[in-house]
């Protein structure tokens, strides 16, 4: 036996520290290490007094596969903080990741926070019937590694406001892992510096999206504008060679418009250079669906954005009558110098495209539709709406993110559509034979 978790369950009313203590005696006596885990789901407050008792112990109850529940247990655990070190775990219990109760989005997000609390990563679903996003979550490498950091600080919130959550751990090799986390169920623009990270002053530093895999650099600032329910890690460090990585480029827009059905709304996207070389070739595309008019009119490309600068432009947007729209689509993307190869970056917490939940109403002469900001467009993102979903007898068939009423025939009808959007940023990788000095 390796590994021993003692649980809670029909305990008789013995005293909690005798029970774990005489436990620990008695796999002492055994001769052999064993790793023992302490479940009395927090009640007697084992972080301040189990450390000489077990290696982890649970600081809560059970986690369920929702996000309040994660939410929660996350909230519940991020303040014991100084609590944990090398042999000594908060544990917030097992992961939901693959069980289907939230999504990818929200997985992705639930890693990411337990990773920077140094938690244990025991796998709670089964791993048979796991999907590929499932296996490419639990597979995250840089996280892990951020998890099992040899020096064992647990991450403590740097700040917290309106659901805007900075959270930092310290590393043992000197460098920051910086999780922006949007408690919210908008898209939320989420900023720190390095100073703040505690980082060394230095003229640049490197900036790794340890869910996008790549490399950028910045002057100081640390910032995404993170999709509703994501999380957006990087980690932070002070590079000498951060000018052989490309600049970190962040988008954002100035507000989200409500659109009348041929009534055109204004749109005003900022593109910011966070780094300290000039970002080349940019240009500001906004792609929205079939059938909707999207004009800039203002500049929406620049042969350079210089470091610290900022590119706006202003957009007139027109909605289809229609409301079979499907796509909203922006996106600010680089061309690569010689080749003229495309690079693609999603700028959306370390997580791929988002699809999003902004709804057309159809209420009958009189549709609108809201237009969400960019590529950050609800919570969640990853629930695909489809027609022709069958109903059984006469209860209709509900969505996540939006209502469906049954129609004739047995079928269910849509009230209203949902835009699938995502916007892509696009930035060109660092020169390879730059890369391979590294």
């Amino acid at each position: 036996m390796d590994y021993l978790k003692y649980d809670n369950c029909n305990n008789m009313g013995v005293d909690a520290k005798q029970r774990y203590r005489t436990m620990r005696d008695a796999l002492r006596a055994t001769g052999r290490p064993i790793v023992y885990s302490i479940c009395e789901w927090g009640e007697n407050k084992p972080w301040e007094w189990a450390s000489d008792v077990g290696h982890l112990w649970r600081t809560t109850g059970d986690i369920s596969d929702s996000w309040s529940s994660m939410l929660e247990i996350a909230k519940q655990n991020l303040p014991l903080a100084p609590h944990a070190g090398p042999g000594r775990w908060n544990d917030p219990d097992m992961l939901e990741v693959g069980n289907g109760g939230m999504t990818d989005t929200e997985y992705r997000s639930h890693f990411s926070l337990w990773s920077m609390m140094a938690a244990p990563l025991l796998i709670g679903s089964d791993l048979r019937k796991a999907t590929p996003e499932t296996f490419e979550i639990l597979g995250n490498k840089d996280l892990i590694a951020i998890d099992q950091d040899p020096l064992g600080k647990q991450a403590t919130v740097l700040k917290s406001e309106d659901g805007r959550w900075t959270v930092v751990r310290q590393l043992a090799n000197g460098d920051r892992a910086v999780a922006l986390f949007n408690e919210t169920g908008r898209p939320q623009r989420i900023a720190t510096t390095a100073k703040d990270l505690g980082l060394p002053q230095a003229d640049g530093y490197r900036l790794r999206d340890l869910w996008q895999d790549r490399d950028t650099h910045t002057t100081g600032t640390v910032s995404a504008t993170v999709p509703a329910h994501g999380t957006t890690v990087y980690r932070v460090s002070a590079d000498p060679r951060w000018a052989t990585y490309p600049p970190a480029v962040e988008s954002g827009t100035d507000r989200t418009p409500l659109v009348e059905a041929g009534a055109p709304a204004g749109l005003r996207s900022t593109v910011r250079n966070l780094g300290g070389t000039p970002a080349k070739n940019l240009t500001v595309t906004l792609k929205a669906p079939h059938g909707w008019r999207v004009k800039a009119t203002s500049p929406a490309s620049a042969r350079a954005l210089p470091g610290g600068r900022t590119l706006r432009t202003n957009w007139r947007i027109t909605c289809a009558g229609r409301h079979h729209a499907r796509r909203l689509r922006p996106a600010a993307h680089r061309r690569l110098p010689r080749t003229g190869r495309r690079a693609d970056h999603h700028n959306t917490a370390g997580h791929g495209p988002c699809r999003g939940a902004p709804a057309v109403r159809d209420r009958g002469r009189r549709r609108t539709a809201l237009a969400h900001r960019h590529q950050w467009l609800g919570p969640g993102g990853e629930e695909q709406q489809r027609r022709g979903r069958r109903c059984r007898g006469r209860q209709a068939a509900r969505h996540r993110r939006h209502r469906l009423r049954q129609g004739p025939g047995g079928t269910c009808r849509q009230r209203g559509e949902l835009l699938h959007g995502r916007a892509v940023l696009r930035v060109p990788r660092p020169d390879r034979r730059r890369r391979r000095g590294r």
